[in-house]
């Protein structure tokens, strides 16, 4: 018989699609001028099949241009080397007196400087350190004046948000270690508070070093000082750890009262709250001795990118030279949002081909009635918070067109770092909670919250490894027509014991450590209504043509809301691939499923779950199913017309308990024209190992689909 991938692009096929470059670029941030080297920030090799011309190409960052504008509003130009802010930046370059390009783009914004809705500001490739706000904008204010902002075309334009400015040069302060001070520019000068440090463009290197401040209450004196802490002691960070004695030998002791430093070269527990540090003599500072009274900081500088803050200076550890040759980003957290960097209050907007990076919370909020706003091959990189958000009264329209988010939500890097696993996590992209909004072509990775949250329609995404929800979408009201989310592509590609936050960190009374390790297996499509969303149930979802694979539950649905469920739905034509078994069974307090279904009268209700591939790999630790359905109201959806696979677990959990196939037919009355199979002409080969979840070619045997009537209508 013959054999018919399932992969997306064969089964739904589309326009001719052809293979793009897979390197994202940006400019190195040493290079102020155009044409910069391009910093490669590497996409896995898992995903590089998915990318298509539906979706933001990297290839095209350093040429993006616009066309002429065709309303009669003028337009200025940027240019960070080589332009003057007394110019009147209507030429792209100088050409006498002041006909010229601005140098800033805060002068094509300014409050004073008389700009009109409509303008449109293009950007000379570089490097530009600068937000910029647009709430004094005058004159009309329609959809034939749209405010716009693009690169000339000669080059990638980066705007630098971050507070990195407000560090002094960096010295050598032991070793790879270096120090800056912290100066006029930084946020909460005087005081060193850096919550988050990037180098190399890497996020998995922003490490808060494990340590102390406290004050000594000890009488000892010589290479022996006795440090009190206040909230947590090195026995018990040895018990969590189990690494012995020599935990924090080769840790570095800052007395803060005289400036004097030294090393731990052993440690002495006594008693909780109550533990000796032997140390070598102390240098640099009055004496070499704690006194009774001295303030101390202890941190463990001990691997690349650790980093900590003593008083009014930033240490880090970087064992491949001074930390700005590597591109440092170091930020505080914006908790309040006061320091958004690009803050758009008015009308229309379009920002298009920019590369906003190392915003200390959102990187551009918009605020405005009847607002519409367009981001277009835009990527968002290194933001504390969301890359972007929207708020404001009846918003109009919001759209997202093949843009780039990558390592969003750093307050909560490494993951569980600000938020554990107890919620409260913002999205890579804010809601858009109106019925004109759209979310199409775009890759989001590696976000320290969840990846895409709440639009109309959504579809030809890429949505990778992200903290708790790959894809979130509720907490908002019906709208006519209902929701779309097709032809994404959501996977994880594995846990990394290096996005985690040390478990050192996290509160016991919420069970940290366990909650925060879940939510780094994100869900895959999740429906749902919290109860801070309100009380009006989402519904009128039509999920269809979607790859979900390796998430924790593929698609899900998440309900603190009683009323609210699966309602007037479709779920049709999707492949979902389960995650594999994992070597921390005690860890998973919550079962997976190929599909989270909920059963209730009144709550859940005209939903038909049809057509759909659901394939599971290994279940060893015994905590995996292909459809996890709570609730016993079995009438209330409909099941039918699925595949199955999963070679020696016909696993289906229920409420009455773990079923095989035939049981859960008989139980439920669901799938009884659906196929349970463990051929592996259906599936492909062996899916034991996580990492060949992301073979190029799942088979199907096409017979096997019209023999059962699955798939009609799916090619």
């Amino acid at each position: 018989m013959m054999l018919l991938s399932i992969l997306r692009r064969d089964l739904y096929p589309r326009a001719a699609r052809c293979a793009v470059p897979v390197v994202v670029g940006l400019l190195a941030m040493a290079v102020p001028a155009a044409h910069g080297e391009l910093i490669k920030i590497e996409i896995p090799e898992q995903i590089k099949s998915y990318l298509d011309e539906r979706h933001y190409n990297p290839a095209e960052i350093d040429g993006l241009s616009l066309p002429p504008n065709t309303n009669d509003q003028r337009t200025y130009f940027i240019d960070g080397t080589n332009g003057n802010d007394e110019w009147n930046g209507l030429f792209p370059r100088h050409t006498h007196g002041d006909n010229g390009p601005y140098k800033t783009i805060s002068k094509a914004t300014g409050r004073y400087d008389n700009h009109k809705h409509g303008e449109r500001v293009l950007i000379r490739g570089g490097y530009y350190r600068e937000g910029f706000g647009l709430g004094n904008l005058t004159g009309t204010a329609d959809e034939d004046h749209v405010t716009t902002f693009a690169p000339y075309g000669d080059g990638e334009v980066v705007l630098d948000l971050s507070d990195t400015k407000g560090l002094d040069e960096f010295t050598v302060f032991d070793g790879d270690v270096w120090m800056a001070k912290v100066n006029e520019n930084w946020f909460a000068h005087p005081k060193s508070n850096v919550d988050w440090a990037v180098m190399d463009w890497n996020h998995r290197c922003c490490r808060e070093a494990i340590g102390y401040n406290g004050t000594d209450n000890g009488k000892k004196s010589g290479r022996t000082a006795q440090l009190v802490d206040s909230s947590k002691d090195f026995a018990e960070y040895k018990k969590e750890h189990g690494k012995g004695r020599t935990d924090f030998i080769g840790a570095t002791v800052w007395n803060i009262t005289d400036g004097s430093w030294a090393k731990v070269t052993s440690v002495a527990t006594t008693q909780k709250k109550n533990d000796t540090l032997n140390l070598t003599p102390l240098t640099g500072g009055q004496s070499n001795v704690f006194n009774p009274g001295d303030e101390y900081a202890v941190y463990q500088l001990d691997s690349d990118g650790k980093f900590a803050n003593v008083k009014d200076t930033f240490y880090i550890k970087s064992v491949n030279g001074e930390p700005r040759t590597r591109h440092i980003i170091a930020n505080s957290s914006d908790w309040d949002n006061s320091r958004v960097p690009i803050y758009l209050s008015g009308k229309n907007f379009y920002f298009y081909g920019l590369t906003i990076v190392g915003a200390p919370s959102i990187g551009v909020m918009t605020l405005g009635d009847e607002q519409s706003v367009v981001f277009e091959k835009c990527r968002f990189l290194f933001t504390g918070k969301h890359g972007t958000s929207q708020f404001g009264k009846n918003i109009k329209s919001v759209k997202w067109l093949k843009n780039f988010f990558y390592a969003t939500v750093m307050m909560n890097w490494p993951r569980g770092n600000t938020w554990g696993g107890n919620g409260g996590w913002p999205n890579s992209v804010a809601s858009a909670r109106v019925e004109n909004s759209e979310m199409s072509g775009n890759i989001v990775m590696n976000g320290g919250g969840e990846g895409m949250n709440n639009v109309a329609l959504f579809r030809d995404n890429i949505i990778v490894d992200n903290y708790s929800m790959n894809v979130y979408l509720g907490d908002i009201p019906n709208i006519e027509g209902g929701f779309e989310i097709s032809h994404n592509d959501v996977i994880f590609t594995g846990y990394r014991e290096e996005d985690a936050l040390d478990r050192f960190y996290l509160d016991g009374y919420y069970n940290g450590y366990q909650r925060n390790y879940v939510k780094m297996h994100p869900n895959g499509i999740t429906i749902g209504l919290e109860k801070s969303g309100g009380t009006a149930p989402p519904g009128g979802f039509h999920i269809h043509h979607n790859n979900v694979i390796g998430c924790w539950n593929g698609i899900n649905g998440y309900f603190e809301v009683p009323t609210a469920g699966y309602q007037n739905s479709i779920i049709e034509d999707n492949t979902v691939v389960l995650m594999t078994a994992q070597d921390r069974k005690w860890l998973l307090y919550f079962d997976s499923a190929g599909m989270q279904l909920r059963a209730r009268k009144g709550a859940d209700f005209n939903t038909v779950i049809r057509r759909n591939r659901v394939i599971g790999a290994d279940n060893t630790d015994g905590r995996h199913h292909l459809v996890y359905i709570r609730g016993t109201d079995f009438d209330v959806l409909d099941v039918d017309h699925n595949i199955y696979s999963f070679p020696g677990h016909d696993s289906f959990r229920t409420d009455k308990g773990i079923k095989n196939f035939g049981q859960w037919q008989k139980l439920t009355g669901y799938d009884r024209n659906s196929v349970f199979t463990e051929d592996a002409g259906l599936v492909g080969q062996d899916w034991s190992d996580s990492s060949k979840i992301f073979r190029k070619h799942l088979q199907v045997r096409e017979g096997a689909d019209q023999e059962q009537g699955i798939g009609a209508g799916s090619k």
